[in-house]
């Protein structure tokens, strides 16, 4: 037998492997698990040309697996503007204020992050606001959940916005009640009219962003990601994925009104199929609880007058069906974002459809982020071999306003993470980063104590699952979904040298301090991509 590369010894090691549940080390060749078991076993197949890592008993897992990322977006939110954290108009300005000197004159001012329900009082900006501050540049902000933006005026008459301008399909454009004049505000598919006009950023600076995205990654134990990626990022991804800093196998999930490009480019498609792969198509039905455009079966509890915005693509009525089975002819799975209970139902009903017009098949279909289900709905997921691929922290996030936008009776089935499991679906987590942090511990302390941000009592604690059940959501089950077992998801002979070393062993300790845990390594393809010194 060959000499290993690179051995971990002394580990506690959580393997994912059902068949070996517990090692102390493994060793690796080429980037491949070749040997798992005690660290006297490992230790004598290596040689003095073995790296060895010296795991001193902390808790290993395999790498983690972000089922949902914006991920060219997340490294340009790494470089622009971020306003996660503000909690008022003055912070607001002056953010804005401080960004806009550091810029070129010619260049667009754009950020994201900004969260109106953490603001005092939690009215949305306006495009007043930004002209009196920053009257000559185009400015375009999104909010957190990246359903809804604000623009100042100059944005907006580069984009020819006006009282004029009809709301879009599936999107609206806020405007003052008396005049008629936008208030900057855009939600939904609304925000393209804007984006359709912002310059697109050169390979130089995709590149930059992506590899501060790997850099964010690695900090955080993921090595790989299901990312949501527009048809340009393309091109920016293969050329990234030559680099030695690329460290983080991406899936490539394309937009549905894309399947005849995507399927053609997927033929040839020649990119390192360990780092780079297409895994199939995305689309939306509805909008986001935060922005009130999630799409319900009975009006919003805080306004009796709408029940959500569905997406654009759904319309015509049965745009969605035909695009879907189209693309589910030519052999994609499908990833469909749906938030409200009417969303949901009607992505279940498209692919029950799509069943008897297509015949049976392995498709593992996925509905992202399945927030709020109706009790009737639950078994429909498990018939249809539905994965529910979810963000839990949205759902510490939500909690604080949840109950005023859609009542308590409604939120009994919010974040199901438990009804779910007990259905027998298989769940996915990830972030969505940027809308959310990409920080994997976090979304294992908001799935196993659903305690809300800034609150010290869980919300619905009926729904909490178990530890082991969420590291499952963040390493074999997105394997699985991404028809990828066979190669990652668990510390086994054959598969990908991923892993993360814990801090602390977070099946072990007090669940109400799994937040305090650290990433202290992160190995990937058998090399240490990152380490807290």
């Amino acid at each position: 037998m060959q000499s290993p590369g690179f051995a971990l010894l002394n580990g506690t090691i959580w393997t994912g492997d059902n068949r070996i549940p517990q090692a102390e080390a493994f060793a690796s060749l080429n980037g491949k698990i070749t040997a798992i078991g005690t660290t006297e076993e490992i230790q004598s197949l290596c040689n003095r040309n073995t790296t060895i890592f010296d795991a001193r008993q902390r808790l290993v897992l395999p790498g983690f697996i972000d089922g949902h990322t914006h991920f060219v977006m997340g490294g340009f939110s790494l470089t622009t503007l971020d306003l996660t954290g503000i909690i008022s108009r003055e912070e607001f300005i002056t953010a804005l204020q401080k960004h806009h000197k550091q810029l070129p004159p010619e260049i667009w001012l754009t950020g994201i992050g900004w969260d109106n329900s953490r603001w005092t009082p939690s009215e949305l900006p306006h495009r007043v606001w930004i002209d009196e501050i920053i009257p000559d540049r185009p400015v375009y902000l999104i909010r957190q959940d990246m359903h809804t933006s604000v623009a100042n005026s100059r944005a907006l008459e580069c984009a020819g916005i006006t009282e004029t301008t009809p709301n879009p399909d599936g999107g609206i454009i806020d405007r003052d009640s008396h005049t008629g004049i936008p208030t900057g505000i855009l939600r939904d598919s609304a925000m393209i009219l804007i984006e359709r006009v912002i310059p697109k950023p050169d390979i130089n600076a995709s590149l930059y962003a992506i590899k501060s995205a790997c850099a964010e990654c690695a900090r955080f134990g993921i090595t790989s990601i299901h990312d949501i990626t527009l048809m340009y990022h393309i091109a920016h991804l293969e050329k990234a994925a030559q680099e030695k800093w690329f460290t983080v196998r991406v899936l490539m999930r394309l937009p549905l009104t894309e399947w005849e490009t995507a399927r053609k480019l997927k033929t040839h498609f020649s990119a390192n199929p360990d780092l780079l792969t297409i895994g199939g198509l995305k689309a939306y039905t509805d909008g986001s609880l935060g922005s009130s455009t999630a799409w319900f079966l009975e009006p919003y509890s805080d306004n009796p007058a709408s029940s959500g915005v569905p997406n654009e693509i759904m319309f015509p009525e049965g745009n969605l069906l035909r695009l879907a089975a189209d693309a589910d002819k030519a052999g994609f799975s499908l990833s469909i974002h749906a938030i409200g209970d009417r969303a949901n139902r009607e992505v279940l009903n498209i692919f029950k459809q799509i069943l008897h017009m297509n015949g049976y098949r392995d498709r593992r279909w996925r509905i992202e982020h399945a927030q709020h289900i109706h009790p009737d709905d639950f078994i429909q997921f498990h018939t249809l071999n539905v994965i529910a691929s979810m963000q839990p922290y949205h759902c510490i996030d939500d909690a604080r306003w949840c109950e005023q936008r859609i009542g308590s009776e409604r939120c009994n089935t919010a974040y199901a993470f438990k009804t779910f499991s007990e259905n027998g679906v298989r769940l996915v987590f990830g972030s969505d980063w940027t809308v959310a942090p990409l920080n994997p511990i976090s979304g294992i302390d908001a799935a196993v104590n659903r305690i809300p941000i800034d609150a010290e009592k869980p919300w619905h604690s009926e729904q909490r699952i178990t530890v082991e059940q969420t590291v499952k959501a963040y390493t074999a089950e997105p394997a699985y979904a991404a028809f990828e077992e066979h190669c990652k998801g668990s510390l086994t002979i054959g598969k990908y040298a991923d892993c993360v070393v814990l801090s602390e062993n977070i099946f072990n300790i007090n669940p109400e301090t799994i937040k305090t845990v650290r990433v202290c390594a992160t190995i990937f393809n058998g090399n240490v991509v990152y380490e807290d010194s």
